[in-house]
């Protein structure tokens, strides 16, 4: 064996080794993450697809404007978009919300399609049974103006608004609704703390479990097939809950606001080993080369 050719398998061997320390790095990590899935905090969120299932339509609530209503009165012959969150949330439901927000004006300036009060109705839920009315108002405000198109008029003011739905109720309402879609999360009253899942469900127009989004992607092909399928009334299949985050209004911790993103971190994590073992190769197949010039150039040297 020549010294270019020790020189090289010298460099893939300490790339493996290097990878190979990099993997038992990440191994606690990984082992850590799959812990972390029996903590109590994990176990009280999550979603079981209810799909068929019917929501309470008399289950009582206050509208935005403060009048008490049934669920069912917000039933209009249209698919709805439950949109289960609290307004004060500063994490993952102002994604949520905008993320379904952009779905709904790119449908709406495209292509006319998916206008809310026309094709569908939403109805923005909070979970959180110490929100009021006057929350609700301002918070309807604040996205009515997101959604809204360079140029909207009073009419599309008034259909959108008569469409979209922001409600507050009681804890034992809140959880009728919630319980029914399957949706599982915690609130401690005495520390003013809550913590569920994200995501959307797609109602019938009277009101059963159609299909459910998980996470804050909202592909707007895969948004108007749910809702055109539910508004015949059927029932979709299941959603991928791979990417399922949720939201934690205080981490008991550290007592700061954060987003717990398991699935994400989890990816992350496989990213980052991904980059470095990518780069320790690509360093290796480097040095290989440069030992080859050099062997080239030595033996041309030699020969002159």
């Amino acid at each position: 064996m020549n010294r270019t050719n020790a020189s090289s398998n010298k460099n893939i061997r300490a790339g493996l080794f290097a990878v190979a320390t990099v993997v038992a790095a990440f191994a606690p990590a990984f082992a850590s993450a799959q812990a972390d899935n029996q903590s109590p905090l994990v176990k009280s969120m999550g979603i079981t697809q209810k799909l068929g299932d019917q929501v309470p339509v008399q289950t009582e609530f206050k509208d935005e404007s403060g009048k008490t209503i049934h669920f069912g009165d917000l039933l209009h012959k249209r698919p709805v978009i439950l949109v289960p969150i609290f307004y004060q949330c500063k994490t993952s439901c102002p994604v949520i919300a905008e993320g379904m927000i952009k779905t709904l004006a790119k449908a709406n300036k495209g292509e006319d399609k998916m206008v809310i009060g026309r094709d569908l109705d939403v109805v923005m839920l909070s979970i959180h049974p110490k929100e009021t009315p006057d929350l609700a108002l301002a918070k309807k405000q604040f996205y009515l103006d997101a959604l809204a198109p360079p140029r909207a008029d009073d009419a599309w003011r008034k259909t959108t608004s008569a469409g979209w739905h922001f409600l507050t109720g009681d804890y034992a309402s809140i959880r009728k609704v919630t319980d029914s879609i399957g949706l599982k999360y915690s609130y401690n009253e005495q520390k003013d703390l809550i913590n569920h899942p994200m995501c959307t469900v797609i109602l019938t127009p009277d009101a059963k479990v159609s299909s459910y989004t998980i996470g804050n992607d909202f592909p707007t092909k895969v948004v108007e097939d749910d809702l055109a399928l539910a508004a015949q009334g059927k029932i979709g299949e299941q959603a991928d809950q791979s990417m399922m985050f949720g939201c934690v209004m205080l981490d008991p911790v550290t007592h700061k606001y954060r987003v717990v993103v398991e699935n994400v971190l989890k990816l992350a994590s496989v990213l980052t080993l991904l980059v470095l073992v990518t780069s320790i190769v690509s360093m290796s197949l480097k040095s290989k080369r440069e030992e080859r010039l050099k062997s080239d150039d030595s033996g041309l040297g030699e020969r002159s």
